[in-house]
């Protein structure tokens, strides 16, 4: 009777939790045909787009949120992760403005690490991914990201070390296991 922002994103979230992603995904969709400045929608909505497997149509909603809000943390972070690989240059151009936004904030400091890496600036990344550790010291993905630097380094036993520890644990939300099992596995001969 009364829509808000609010009321569609935990419709959505119902969804989601239903299992039902694409429910959810109409759903936000439909939000943003007649409100296309709501960013927190459109958030929501690259984030159920990710989750998808479409990151092109996740990056296309992230494009228009930083049109909207040029200096949103999550949209240029969220870009900077999703162009690592495919575009690093370019990835570093949003991580970088990124951690300016925010210069402690673990996340973004874990992305640039990342972003530096891929484009072979190792020791720059040291420094970003060994400040993100300070602020989450157990994050499993970012001690696999930082063993990935080491061993980029040529600090192989460091590497080694660090992946052994991580995957010892029992980190349930831990979507890199399989990438830092096969890094060790080259590391170890």
């Amino acid at each position: 009777l009364a829509p808000t922002t609010q009321a569609v994103l935990e419709l959505a979230s119902y969804q989601m939790a239903a299992g039902n992603d694409g429910a959810a995904r109409v759903s936000l969709q439909q939000w943003i045909k007649d409100h296309p400045n709501d960013v927190a929608v459109r958030l929501a909505l690259a984030s159920n787009l990710e989750r998808g497997m479409n990151v092109p149509g996740a990056q296309a909603q992230y494009l228009v949120v930083l049109e909207l809000q040029p200096d949103n943390i999550s949209a240029l972070n969220n870009l900077a992760w999703g162009l690592r690989i495919e575009n690093p240059k370019k990835a570093l151009e949003y991580a970088q403005r990124a951690s300016t936004l925010a210069p402690e904030m673990p996340a973004v400091l874990d992305t640039l690490a990342v972003v530096e890496y891929h484009n072979g600036d190792y020791q720059s990344a040291r420094q970003a991914i060994q400040r993100a550790l300070v602020g989450a010291p157990d994050n499993a993905s970012m001690l696999y990201h930082q063993a990935m630097i080491d061993a980029a380094l040529g600090e192989k036993d460091k590497a080694i070390a660090v992946l052994q520890a991580v995957l010892a644990g029992d980190a349930a939300d831990f979507p890199e296991r399989a990438e830092a099992e096969k890094l060790l596995k080259t590391l170890t001969g």
